[in-house]
């Protein structure tokens, strides 16, 4: 475990958690199902290769049965929607030689809809959920090659259709943030001219306020070093010495003399007083992993401004270098707790992550760098045991896309919960106009 102190006045070592077998001899494998997959609800043939001196093998006390030709164990099972423990244990004559504890994640695939299109297509947006029930969709550019956009759109409570905003966006850009207040406005903070920033001049430092009630983005006065990053996540916590946004990661200036961009690794903090952006801390500021294209998720339903415990994951890509990165940033008024957390797997930045009513996460898309592949499977990370699940390839869950938006629609409730999943590339660098609708069950 590591405690972080704004000011960095202690950074202990992290620890990490995973969420293997328990690694006891003898050998025993089990070679279907894939316990990484989410299986679907029904029976399910259980099939173990073990070592041959073993002499009978059980789960949950019901004796497996060997097929003398294979020498493989199988047991029928039908095990509850959820995520059941099923416990292996294998003997060795009447002695105990091995117990292993298997996690299963059982669930229906999601429901799968067309859902309305955007007037135009767009990647490397924000899509920002609205007190009033509406959907707020800025910036973000129509191909990787192209120049971002100014433009914003609002999806009505009704789900049905986009429209655009007569005003958009003070300065385009793509790849930045979009913050909903405690006050019901949204914060925009950085990003770029292009998908792709060449150069610093090419970081969006204008700070932006859109208020729901005009419909309108205003400048915000910024004071101390600007907020000069793309590709990066920001958090919002409402203390009593004020408003803060802390942001992380992202690809920036990382030195000044000459200025070079490069993938930052820090928290930065900022405080919000009125319409002004006060930078709170040095910058560069807490150091703790290099990440771009990652997301950071709460863990937990609270009120806007409420800290609390994020999920921060992604897969940090620097030329043939490749690094899973899953951190747990655990915020409280005026100290973040860093712990590890299990990474995603495949590799994959640029993704979308959405807490589901039942605290699991969503999480869909994405691309691979180092193979400059979009991801297909879609995964489900369960907060209690941090188990991360695929769903298969190609199944309802699948969203082949990247530099998208997720979230939960303002129609839904405890027994429809529906995903709304907005833009984003394709594999070739073009971007989406469409949108669709995930149902995934409730538990």
């Amino acid at each position: 475990m590591a405690r972080l102190l704004l000011g960095g006045l202690l950074l202990a070592g992290l620890t990490g958690c995973e969420r293997p077998l328990i690694d006891v001899r003898p050998e025993v494998t089990v070679v279907a199902p894939d316990l990484e997959e989410v299986l679907p609800p029904g029976p399910l043939t259980l099939v173990v290769e073990a070592a041959p001196f073993l002499t009978r093998l059980e789960v949950d006390g019901l004796a497996l049965t060997q097929d003398p030709e294979s020498g493989r164990w199988r047991a029928a099972l039908e095990p509850p929607v959820g995520l059941p423990t099923l416990v292996l244990t294998a003997f060795d004559g009447e002695r105990v030689a091995r117990v292993d504890t298997l996690t299963l994640a059982v669930d229906a695939p999601p429901g799968r809809l067309p859902g309305p299109a955007l007037p135009e297509p767009r990647g490397g947006h924000t899509a920002t959920l609205l007190p009033d029930g509406r959907v707020l969709v800025a910036g973000g550019a129509p191909s990787i090659e192209a120049e971002a956009s100014p433009s914003a759109f609002v999806l009505d409570p009704t789900g049905e259709r986009f429209q655009r905003l007569p005003f958009g966006l003070l300065a385009a850009r793509t790849g930045h943030t979009a913050t909903l207040l405690p006050d019901g406005r949204v914060l925009i903070l950085g990003g770029s001219l292009r998908e792709t920033p060449l150069s610093p001049d090419d970081l969006v430092s204008t700070v932006e306020l859109f208020d729901p009630a005009s419909a309108r983005f205003t400048d915000v006065v910024m004071e101390g070093a600007p907020v000069r990053r793309t590709f990066h996540t920001a958090s919002v916590r409402q203390t009593e010495s004020g408003l803060f946004i802390d942001l992380y990661g992202g690809v920036g200036v990382v030195r000044e003399t000459p200025p070079t961009l490069g993938t930052r690794g820090d928290v930065r903090t900022f405080a919000l007083r009125e319409n002004t952006l006060v930078a709170a801390g040095p910058d560069p500021g807490l150091l703790v992993d290099e990440l771009w294209g990652h997301t950071q998720t709460a863990l937990t339903e609270r009120p806007v401004g409420a800290p609390g415990q994020y999920l921060v994951a992604g897969t940090f890509f620097a030329g043939d270098l490749r690094e899973r990165v899953g951190l747990i940033f655990d915020w409280e008024a005026l100290s973040l707790q860093v712990d590890e957390a299990t990474p995603l797997r495949p590799d994959r930045t640029r993704h979308a992550t959405v807490r589901l009513d039942d605290d699991r996460l969503l999480v869909t898309g994405g691309i691979d760098f180092g193979s400059n592949s979009v991801a297909r499977e879609s995964l489900l990370y369960v907060p209690p045991t941090e188990g991360v699940f695929r769903y298969p390839s190609g199944g309802p869950a699948s969203v082949s896309r990247y530099g998208h938006t997720m979230l939960t629609t303002p129609a839904t409730n405890a027994e429809n919960v529906r995903i709304l999943v907005v833009g984003g590339f394709q594999a070739a660098g073009t971007a989406l106009s469409s949108s669709l609708l995930l149902a995934p069950t409730t538990r």
